[in-house]
Order: C-alpha cells, then sequence, then structure tokens
C-alpha cells in the first residue's frame, strides 16, 4: 500500500508541470512561439533535474550500501528509483513533441538540449539493471 501511494504522488508531482505547459502551449500564437520553446525548455529541465538528481542520489546510496541491504530494502530502492527515472523519460518525450511543434529553424539546439537528456536516464537505467544483475542468486530468487 505505501507504495502505490508513493507512486501516485511522484505522478502527480510529475504531472503538474506538464499541465502548466500544455496550458501554456493551447495560448501560443506564431508570434510568442519562440518564448514558448524557452519557457517549456527551462520548466522540463527543472522537473527532469530534480528527478532524475534524485534518483542518482538514490542509487549510489544503494550502490554504497549493496551489500548490507536486505532483499526488501534492495526492492523499494529499485522501485524508487524507476518511479523517479520512468516519469522523467515521459516528460522527456513530451518536451520533445511539444517543442518540435513550436519549432523555429533557429530553435534547434532547444531539441537537442531535450534529446540530451536520456543520456542520463538511460545510465541509471542501466547502472540499476546491472546493479540488479550483480545480486547474489539466492537474492534474486526473492525479487
Amino acid at each position: 500500500m505505501k507504495i502505490s501511494v508513493f507512486m501516485i504522488s511522484t505522478l502527480i508531482i510529475s504531472i503538474l508541470p506538464l499541465y502548466q505547459i500544455a496550458l501554456a502551449v493551447t495560448e501560443h500564437t506564431p508570434s510568442n512561439a519562440a518564448s514558448i520553446a524557452t519557457s517549456v525548455t527551462q520548466n522540463l529541465l527543472t522537473v527532469v533535474a530534480l528527478l532524475l538528481g534524485t534518483s542518482s542520489f538514490i542509487l549510489g546510496l544503494s550502490i554504497q550500501n549493496s551489500s548490507r541491504l536486505t532483499d526488501t530494502m534492495n526492492r523499494y530502492f529499485r522501485i524508487l528509483i524507476l518511479a523517479m527515472v520512468l516519469p522523467s523519460v515521459v516528460i522527456i518525450i513530451y518536451g520533445i513533441v511539444i517543442v518540435g511543434y513550436t519549432l523555429d529553424p533557429e530553435d534547434v539546439h532547444y531539441l537537442l538540449l531535450l534529446a540530451a537528456l536520456f543520456v542520463p536516464a538511460g545510465a541509471i537505467l542501466f547502472l540499476l539493471s546491472r546493479l540488479h544483475a550483480s545480486l547474489p542468486d539466492n537474492r534474486k530468487a526473492d525479487s
């Protein structure tokens, strides 16, 4: 029950900035399309940096203490990391679609910046999978 409440609250927290961005996009006119790309990118970078930074910190804690953690604690750490990384991947994709919709040819750097956010998200997911693969066999059976 505690995990589902946490996941729901994480989802709500990640959706609120998307709602604000959607409101800004619906009010856009061709004269302020460049300002929308800038504001959308800034808001998305803030949310994704918060989620990826926190999940990187938690991943570091779980790597540092992996031998001392119980199976249940390792499972909770994995769920906590995934609850932050997966919404950030969805937000990145949403940002690429929104910025691509309002993109001027001189604003390609906003799109590249959003696409570059896949690198830390992918690194966290890769390290999480490698950490799970390095657990002893008796601990994997419980997961």
